[in-house]
């Protein structure tokens, strides 16, 4: 998750320095980045899984249950990738504790509903990964909703929804270097 990690670093110091903007720049690129490399992984896994597992040794009906799993794990991925940049951004910008609260909630409502889930209803592990999936999408949702209700991000919405950060060249280098290792 190196994409996310990096806002860790430069949007600290992009906030520390005043630029607002460059914040929210940091943070849509990573998204932006983090999405598009889950993307190819994602059709890679897919295409693959079912083949690696047997060659694991594992039987066919795992190989299936992998095969059937695999779309949701990538969702599920892309949705905590996402997830968590918006929590780290929220960390830069000096909403630390209201950013782990949330994190803390969000992994106790996502145990509790996969227990439900499997204990209640006998779910598939195809269900549980949807019910990951909603999980973790509503808490994204909410952070969302919340930090516009109290206009945490207004100072870095031109930045975030603005411009699109991948015309920014020096914004896309930036990250890459500091993702990349």
């Amino acid at each position: 998750k190196g994409w996310v990690e990096a806002i860790s670093s430069l949007g600290s110091m992009a906030f520390g320095a005043g630029n607002y903007e460059l914040v929210g720049q940091y943070v849509q690129m990573s998204m932006i980045g983090y999405v598009l490399c889950q993307i190819p992984m994602g059709l890679i896994f897919g295409a693959t899984i079912d083949k690696i597992i047997l060659l694991m040794g594992f039987s066919q009906e795992i190989a299936d249950l992998a095969k059937e799993f695999v779309w949701v794990a990538v969702a599920i991925d892309i949705m905590d990738g996402i997830g968590e940049a918006f929590g780290d951004f929220l960390e830069v910008v000096d909403k630390e504790t209201y950013a782990n609260v949330m994190g803390t909630l969000s992994t106790l409502v996502d145990v509790g509903m996969v227990a439900l889930f499997v204990i209640k209803f006998d779910a598939s592990l195809t269900v549980v990964g949807l019910v990951m999936v909603v999980d973790t999408c509503l808490f994204f949702s909410l952070n969302m909703i919340i930090s516009i209700q109290l206009d945490w991000i207004v100072k870095f919405e031109h930045g975030l929804f603005g411009k699109l950060a991948l015309r920014n060249k020096d914004v896309f280098k930036d990250l890459f270097k500091t993702a990349l290792p």
